[in-house]
């Protein structure tokens, strides 16, 4: 009877020592928050600064990490692994992760919940003049890099040339690396999001010694990547976007800071949201496009493909509706 009860005390002492532990490692984590972004060449990183600033003042008792990333899909890997609390995506990309499709086949993160959406990006799929590419067809058996590898803008391209049956020689690698690649005559081209319907500042760095083109989309191929990819808009690019550039239309996405349930809590999510939603102005300075975008329904307008808000972050945006 004594060793029994010497036993039952001891259990109770290690029950209370792993809820105490449990308990301490929950609030750690509410106290530290990273956000995964693009990597530092992206003229979304400068937002993501602004971003990062804005939720700090909101949240000054919390230690607010912003990390330079690979972008969406690398993003949502490190979610998956807990590396990070918040991370940039794509509206495509986030739909397939939600859903299981393509590179989250059997990897789906269903729990996904959108903090607030910030932006729209369209495709740049942008070609050396010299090259002799006017079409996506054009780009058979040619090297030309798909995106920053991890990034959205390398998932999109890689699906759109499996759909099309392009059979280009694929580069991916890195932002810097399709840069110099273009520059240096080793690639013809690469694909990158773009700021709204602008184009990225990766771009006019190129543009300054090499001339280039945007090449986009026919009907045909517009309609079957749409329904490919689900999430994609199709957007037109006018003529003269760059020197001697026609029109064309091009696939875009919204941009997304999203979570997974139980990485924050509903007060935190409200006051991130908040962050957003009051300092517009100020973070808008770093992406200047920006500036008369409405959040609000932005954020409300992505429950229509599929995705789920946060139900803190959901709180401060439907408060003055």
């Amino acid at each position: 009877m004594f060793r029994k009860k010497i036993w039952r005390a001891r259990t109770h002492c290690v029950a209370a020592v792993l809820v105490l532990t449990a308990a301490g490692l929950a609030a750690q984590a509410q106290e530290s928050i990273t956000i995964g972004s693009v990597p530092a060449t992206s003229s979304h990183f400068p937002y993501a600064v602004a971003m990062a600033a804005a939720i700090r003042k909101e949240l000054p008792n919390r230690n607010i990490s912003l990390i330079e990333t690979g972008a969406s899909v690398d993003n949502h890997k490190r979610l998956g692994r807990g590396e990070i609390e918040i991370a940039l995506t794509t509206s495509s990309v986030a739909i397939q992760a939600t859903n299981g499709l393509g590179k989250f086949e059997g990897k789906a993160q269903n729990d996904l919940l959108v903090l607030y959406v910030c932006d729209f990006s369209v495709m740049n799929m942008a070609v050396r003049v010299d090259s002799g590419v006017t079409r996506i067809e054009d780009l058979k058996g040619k090297r030309f890099s798909p995106g920053i590898r991890g990034s959205g803008a390398e998932l999109l391209t890689n699906n759109a040339f499996e759909l099309f049956d392009i059979g280009a020689e694929l580069v991916p690698g890195t932002l810097t690396e399709a840069v110099e690649g273009i520059q240096n005559r080793d690639l013809v081209g690469y694909a990158k999001y773009g700021l709204g319907t602008n184009i990225d500042a990766t771009l006019r760095e190129i543009m300054v010694s090499t001339e280039m083109r945007i090449i986009g989309l026919d009907e045909e191929q517009q309609e079957k990547l749409m329904q490919k990819v689900p999430g994609l808009t199709m957007y037109d690019l006018p003529e003269g976007l760059i020197p001697n550039q026609p029109a064309v239309t091009s696939p875009g996405i919204a941009v997304i800071y999203l979570t997974r349930k139980g990485m924050l809590d509903d007060d935190t999510a409200y006051a991130i949201a908040k962050a957003m939603g009051e300092r517009h102005g100020e973070i808008s300075e770093a992406m200047p496009h920006t500036k008369n975008y409405d959040y609000r329904a932005m954020t409300l307008a992505i429950e229509n493909v599929g995705l789920k808000i946060h139900p803190g972050a959901e709180r401060y945006w439907t408060k003055s509706e």
